[in-house]
């Protein structure tokens, strides 16, 4: 069992805001390229300065290139080039190329000559990346509030956007439309949780923590040891299993229960 690819669902549990994306669309062409403007008619009570986009965080597989693919989805060409027109920096996170391996490490360079854009190399897959990649993104004159983060992916790309306390955009239903897990999982969410809402989405952050640690978000997220090779999943966590195992359906209730608000362009 991947215990670190399952455990975001359960954390987020505590904080079911985490989950919630600022902008809802359906494929990677509807990104709207005047972003801010189309937050802004969303968010009403916050000032145009609260709502400045400059860089773009993209997840790749699904979303922009077949996954397993390391060219641009050709539907998406014109797209692309206008999102790369409009915005000062846009960064490629994947938990495939870039990670710390000779074969992602290849391929990242691949992407990025094919892209134009640069890929964030990290060690650890989305989303406990945050803490590595806001240290990253800290060095650079931008704040976390002119960031978005736009993926296919709940647990991963919207989790690590609200952590980092940026903006972010769930595509809803990516490139492929292969049944899986993952698919399941969005579907319960989105078609549960977010319809008849209660809650709202975090809002972004207007600045970066330094040190990231003392991020309220991500400390209680990471505080939380998630696995360590001398220790072994965390008693925290093994809590969480054990009442997935014994309670399956209590467990879908509570997801299922959850109430979010979302946006859609």
């Amino acid at each position: 069992m991947n215990i670190r690819a399952i455990i975001p669902c359960f954390s987020s549990l505590f904080n079911p805001s985490l989950l919630v994306p600022h902008l809802i669309i359906n494929n990677f062409s509807q990104i709207p390229i005047n972003i801010s403007q189309t937050l802004k008619l969303h968010f009403t009570h916050l000032s145009d300065s609260d709502i400045n986009i400059k860089a773009l965080i993209l997840d790749k597989d699904n979303c922009i290139t077949i996954p397993g693919d390391l060219n641009l989805y050709s539907s998406y060409n014109e797209k692309w080039l206008q999102l790369k027109r409009n915005y000062d920096y846009i960064l490629i996170v994947s938990n495939s190329s870039g990670i710390y391996t000779k074969k992602y490490q290849d391929e990242a360079i691949i992407l990025e000559q094919n892209l134009g854009v640069s890929v964030f190399r990290h060690k650890k897959k989305k989303p406990h990346c945050a803490s590595d990649l806001l240290n990253f993104l800290s060095n650079m004159n931008i704040s976390p509030n002119q960031i978005v983060v736009i993926g296919d992916r709940l647990f991963t790309d919207i989790l690590l956007g609200n952590l980092m306390g940026t903006w972010t955009i769930w595509i809803k239903h990516g490139i492929s439309k292969k049944f899986n897990m993952v698919f399941l999982s969005s579907f319960i969410i989105h078609h549960s949780s977010f319809t008849h809402s209660l809650l709202s989405p975090l809002s972004p952050l207007s600045f970066f923590s330094p040190p990231p640690s003392t991020n309220s978000r991500l400390s209680f997220y990471t505080s939380k040891s998630l696995y360590t090779k001398s220790s072994g999943p965390s008693n925290f966590h093994l809590f969480h299993l054990f009442l997935l195992k014994k309670y399956p359906k209590k467990i879908l209730n509570s997801i299922l229960s959850l109430r979010s608000s979302y946006y859609t362009h």
